[in-house]
């Protein structure tokens, strides 16, 4: 792991302690770039989650406001639905200190993810846009928002 990699990790690790609820105009937000199914899905995550993918989402808003985009960013980590693992647990996964089941699909996060929106989203495009844009070749736009 890098000396970047492990300095954005350090200061997720601390935002994390610290999330609080979306806002109300946050969550507002969120409806109107999700269709339904996206919606439900984003509600299933944990809540360091879903401020995670927000803050994902808010820097992305700085480079494009194309929906397919925005939306990548609100579920780009839905993957992690499979992995019930807290704080310590996903820095020590991180680190690879922790090889337990739940740290490896926690890892996996997006090869799950794909899974899961594919039985749980009906559009095609935002399945498509997945695959291609996280799993395939993560995207460009997502290395530089998801940290």
């Amino acid at each position: 792991m890098k000396v970047k990699d492990i300095l954005e990790k350090s200061i997720r690790a601390v935002k994390y302690i610290f999330y609080k609820d979306i806002s109300i105009s946050d969550q507002i937000r969120v409806s109107d770039v999700l269709d339904d199914d996206a919606t439900l899905l984003f509600w299933r995550m944990r809540l360091e989650d879903r401020s995670h993918s927000l803050e994902v989402m808010k820097r992305m808003e700085s480079i494009t406001n194309e929906n397919r985009f925005l939306t990548l960013a609100l579920i780009h980590d839905i993957g992690k639905l499979q992995s019930d693992i807290g704080w310590l647990g996903r820095i020590f996964a991180d680190l690879g200190l922790n090889k337990t089941f739940t740290a490896e699909r926690y890892k996996n996060h997006e090869s799950y993810g794909y899974m899961i929106i594919k039985n749980h989203i009906g559009s095609n495009k935002i399945i498509n846009d997945y695959k291609m844009s996280i799993l395939d070749d993560r995207h460009k736009y997502l290395n530089r928002c998801d940290y």
